[in-house]
């Protein structure tokens, strides 16, 4: 549910390609990563929290059901969707993160792992130790994006984390990874990106970047440019 435009699951719409292989990945000096839903499937912790909150307000709406309507939607804009444009859309965003942390502490590295995107930590653990430059950029808030990579154990393997505070622009806009690759020291043709929303998609491209999505509905047997995980990469 982060990002700043309105798009569902069903709006986006990838084709599958033939897939990378790990050397070609190596060829490049860094590869960057969204978060929700490219390294972690952490859309039902999100709309979990999404749901408590809203109970809290009167409203209630199943978890599955927040996650179908508002993937890819901004976290003021759900609120703004579903409470009205002059609803307290950054406290009850506040609120809402401040239930995620708390769901988040609870789970154990393991249980965080779980989460992952299939072969997820393998690849940063491969890319890492051949020297490339490694980075997330996330629509999710500092806050949100530190804990989980602190969490989880993935920090080792990240030369730098951007999350939604760190530029005045938020995806769609490509501001999050002009800033990383400043950081980094590298330029758009060097680089590599894993995006999977319409959103961090459209940011990332606009990066002048090469992007390869994710899309867990992938088919490997169909000619599309996305990858459905990491698994694929050989």
């Amino acid at each position: 549910m982060q990002g700043s435009t309105f798009a569902t699951r069903e709006v986006m719409k990838t084709k599958c390609r033939p897939q990378k292989s790990i050397n070609y990945l190596k060829s490049k000096q860094a590869v960057m990563f969204d978060m929700d839903g490219t390294l972690f499937d952490t859309e039902p912790l999100h709309a979990q929290a999404f749901r408590q909150v809203l109970l809290e307000e009167q409203m209630d709406l199943s978890a599955e059901e927040l996650e179908s309507r508002f993937y890819g939607y901004a976290d003021p804009a759900v609120f703004e969707e579903l409470l009205g444009k002059n609803c307290d859309s950054e406290g009850l965003v506040f609120r809402k993160n401040e239930v995620l942390k708390q769901a988040i502490s609870m789970l154990s590295t393991e249980e965080l792992l779980k989460l992952q995107v299939p072969g997820m930590l393998e690849l940063l653990k491969e890319l890492k130790s051949s020297g490339l430059k490694l980075a997330l950029i996330s629509a999710s808030e500092n806050e949100i994006v530190n804990l989980m990579v602190k969490h989880s154990g993935i920090a080792p393997y990240l030369d730098t984390v951007v999350g939604r505070n760190d530029t005045g622009r938020s995806k769609p806009h490509p501001d999050p990874y002009f800033f990383a690759m400043e950081k980094l020291a590298v330029d758009p043709d060097n680089s590599l990106i894993f995006e999977d929303s319409p959103t961090g998609l459209e940011a990332a491209r606009e990066s002048g970047a090469e992007v390869i999505a994710i899309d867990p509905k992938c088919d490997e047997e169909e000619d599309r440019d996305a990858i459905a995980n990491y698994s694929w990469l050989k």
